[in-house]
């Protein structure tokens, strides 16, 4: 049988972080443990455009399974509960796809006509020009 400190966590030999081996008390441990817990490092948290990526995949696939109850329906078979609410959401969710992908291409262009710009005015930069603050 097992003993105080024999496995998981802490006691003689076992590699693991109890106790013995870090010197504090229990309740250290814990509060250390949920302070780590509830911070958020940028590096965890997804970008905007990997949110909104993530976003488009699931509705994609809601469509696709909507797509197959549709062809079950058609078929004559009968439908769940669940099934029929997924069908009463398609409006919906086609219309949150065809929002993300218009915003997607508006904040392209955006994006592409700053850039351009930026490459004018170094362009202009190059060849010694200074560039026409009026047509800002």
């Amino acid at each position: 049988p097992m003993g105080w400190g024999r496995g998981g966590r802490g006691g003689r030999g076992s590699g693991g972080k109890g106790r013995s081996d870090r010197g504090s008390s229990p309740a250290n441990e814990a509060n250390e443990e949920r302070s780590h817990y509830f911070e958020a490092s940028s590096a965890d948290e997804p970008s905007q455009e990997e949110s909104r990526d993530s976003r488009l995949k699931h509705i994609k696939k809601k469509l696709e399974d909507i797509d197959v109850i549709e062809k079950r329906l058609k078929k004559g078979e009968m439908l769940t509960k669940i099934q029929v609410k997924k069908l009463e959401h398609k409006a919906q969710l086609e219309q949150e796809l065809d929002d993300l992908t218009c915003s997607r291409d508006a904040n392209e262009e955006a994006m592409i006509a700053e850039l351009m710009k930026e490459r004018k005015e170094l362009e202009l930069e190059m060849s010694g020009v200074e560039p026409d603050k009026k047509n800002d």
